[in-house]
C-alpha cells in the first residue's frame, strides 16, 4: 500500500502556497545553516548515548531493515537519551544527509521482536513525509508551527498547526505498519509507548478501540497526537480499506468544526462563501443604497455585487461548520435592518436567501427574537416575496 500524505497535508500545502507566497518562499530556504547543524549534532552527543558497535548490532540491523522497507538510503544514527522522562518515547532529528533517532526512557527495554521495527518505521515515516515532492511538507511543517508559536498567532493558526500534527502522526503510524506488515504488532508498539507496559496485546487493543469507535460521534481533542484508540482504529481502517477509508478517518479525527475552531483553509473557505452570499444578496439594484453598501464593505472593502445569479450557491454552502446557520442568520439580519428607508424589502430578500442557504429555521428564530415578530408575520413576508422583489428590481432597472 502506498504511503502518501493525508488529504489535510495536501489541503494545507495548497493554501499556504497560494495565500502566503512570501512566507512560503522564506521558509522554503534550507532549514539548517552549518553552525546550526553542528550545534544540533553536538547537543545529541552531549545529552545521549550513541548506540553503535557490536553491542548494538541488533538495533542497527533493525534500523537498516526499516529504512529499506521505506526506500530510505540516508545514513541513520541511533541514540539513547540521558534525560529522565516519565514515559517511553522516540524522536527523529533530520540534518542534511543524516537521520538521527533518539530513544527516551524505557522504550528499548519494553519492545519485543518486530515492535522495534514499528517504532523505527514510525520515526522514519516523518523523514519520508519531509522529503516528499522535494521537501514541500517539511516547509509546511516549519511554516505552520512558526506561525502558531508567534505571540500574534490567531486561533486559526493554532488550529492549523494542531491538525497538521494529528495528521502527521497518522501518516507516521502508516509508515510503521508499512515496515512491519503486521497490524497487531504495530498497535502493540503504540500501546507500549503510551502506557510504558512491557507486555500488551495488539489484538486485544484493536477490539477495544473498535468498541469505542463504534459510537464515536465527536472528534479528536489531541494537541500533538490523536487519542490512542483513534490511532489504532484509524490505522486498522487504512490497513483494510486504504484510500477508501480516508473520508471516515477525516471525520473521526477532525469532525465538524465550530466557528471558533476554524483552521486557515476552513476560515478562508467560510470567508469566500460569505463574500458570495453578500454579493448575491446585493444583486438587485434597489438594495444598493449608501447605507447598505457601506455595511457590505465593512465585511469586504473591495466587495462588488453580483450581476448574475450565483447558481451554485446552494450546493457550495460549508455544511461541515457547526454554528453555520446561526452565523449566516446574523449576517443576513444585519442587511435586513441596516437601512430602514427600504422598509421590509431587505428582510424579504434575506428570507429568500435563508431558504437558498437552508437556514430558514435559524433565521426565522433570530428574526422573531431580534425584531419581535410573530411566526405568522414572518410567514406572511415570505409569501410572494420572490414576485414582489422581482417587480421592484424591474421597476428600478
Amino acid at each position: 500500500m502506498s504511503l502518501s500524505p493525508t488529504s489535510y497535508h495536501t489541503e494545507l500545502l495548497g493554501f499556504l502556497q497560494k495565500q502566503e507566497p512570501e512566507l512560503w518562499q522564506w521558509f522554503s530556504e534550507p532549514a539548517h545553516r552549518s553552525e546550526v547543524t553542528e550545534g544540533i549534532r553536538r547537543e545529541l552527543l552531549t545529552t545521549s548515548y550513541r548506540l553503535e558497535g557490536p553491542q548494538h548490532a541488533e538495533l542497527q540491523a533493525a534500523a537498516k531493515e526499516a529504512a529499506e522497507a521505506l526506500g530510505i538510503a540516508t545514513p541513520i544514527t541511533l541514540y539513547q537519551s540521558q534525560e529522565a522522562v516519565p514515559a517511553p518515547n522516540a524522536a527523529i532529528c533530520q540534518l542534511p544527509g543524516e537521520i538521527h533517532i533518539v530513544f527516551y526512557g524505557s522504550m528499548l527495554g519494553i519492545l519485543r521482536g518486530r515492535e522495534l521495527h514499528a517504532v523505527l518505521g514510525h520515526e522514519l515515516a516523518h523523514f519520508i513525509l519531509w522529503q516528499h515532492e522535494g521537501g514541500v511538507h517539511h516547509t509546511v511543517d516549519r511554516l505552520a508551527h512558526a506561525c502558531a508559536s508567534d505571540p500574534r498567532a490567531q486561533a486559526s493558526h493554532l488550529q492549523s498547526a494542531r491538525r497538521l500534527r494529528l495528521n502527521t502522526e497518522l501518516f507516521a503510524d502508516r509508515g510503521s505498519l508499512k515496515v512491519t506488515g503486521n497490524l497487531p504488532v504495530t498497535v502493540a508498539a503504540l500501546v507500549k509507548a503510551a502506557t510504558g507496559m512491557a507486555e500488551v496485546s495488539g489484538e486485544s487493543y484493536l477490539k477495544q478501540a473498535a468498541e469505542v469507535c463504534e459510537s464515536w460521534r465527536t472528534k479528536s481533542a489531541g494537541q500533538t497526537h490523536p487519542e490512542l484508540f483513534l490511532r489504532a482504529h484509524c490505522l486498522s481502517l487504512w490497513h483494510e480499506r486504504g484510500e477508501d477509508a480516508e473520508a471516515e478517518i477525516e471525520r473521526m479525527i477532525n469532525g465538524p468544526v465550530s466557528l471558533d475552531e476554524l483552521d486557515l483553509p476552513a476560515q478562508e473557505a467560510l470567508s469566500a462563501f460569505t463574500r458570495r452570499v453578500i454579493a448575491q444578496l446585493l444583486r438587485p439594484r434597489w438594495i444598493r443604497t449608501d447605507l447598505v453598501m457601506a455595511h457590505a464593505r465593512l465585511f469586504f472593502s473591495d466587495l462588488q455585487p453580483h450581476e448574475e445569479t450565483d447558481a451554485s450557491l446552494e450546493k457550495d454552502a460549508p455544511d461541515h461548520v457547526e454554528g453555520k446557520a446561526e452565523y449566516f442568520a446574523a449576517v443576513l439580519l444585519d442587511f435586513a435592518t441596516v437601512d430602514e428607508e427600504l422598509d421590509d424589502m431587505p428582510l424579504r430578500a434575506c428570507l429568500l436567501m435563508s431558504s437558498r442557504l437552508g437556514i430558514e429555521k435559524a433565521f426565522d428564530k433570530m428574526v422573531g427574537k431580534e425584531l419581535d415578530m410573530k411566526v405568522r408575520e414572518i410567514k406572511a413576508l415570505r409569501t410572494g416575496a420572490a414576485e414582489l422583489l422581482a417587480k421592484q428590481e424591474e421597476a428600478q432597472a
